[in-house]
């Protein structure tokens, strides 16, 4: 993840007039508190298993943050997302 952290920190300033679009803009902060606060809500509280849809993230980087909260792994519906979220690790 450092060398994306280092690919990210490029772009810090940047205007979003100059960021080739489409573009995923996100606060890390509140991404990983919001995961986190889901983690607890379904699987500390609630008691049951946590599969997140790719379909939602598309994204392997954000399966493995939600995998990190105590995921029990992520739901694909599609040959093509199985694809992505296996080629990303």
């Amino acid at each position: 993840m450092a060398d994306q952290r280092n690919a990210i920190d490029q772009y810090i300033g940047v205007g979003i007039g100059a960021l080739d679009t489409p573009v995923l803009l996100l606060d890390l902060d509140v991404l990983e508190r919001n995961i986190l606060r889901m983690s607890k809500t379904i699987i500390g509280e609630a008691g049951v298993g946590w599969r997140p849809h790719t379909k939602a993230m598309k994204n392997p980087d954000l399966a493995r943050l939600c995998l990190d909260a105590g995921a029990h792994g992520v739901t694909c519906a599609k040959l093509g997302e199985a694809e992505v979220m296996a080629d990303g690790g």
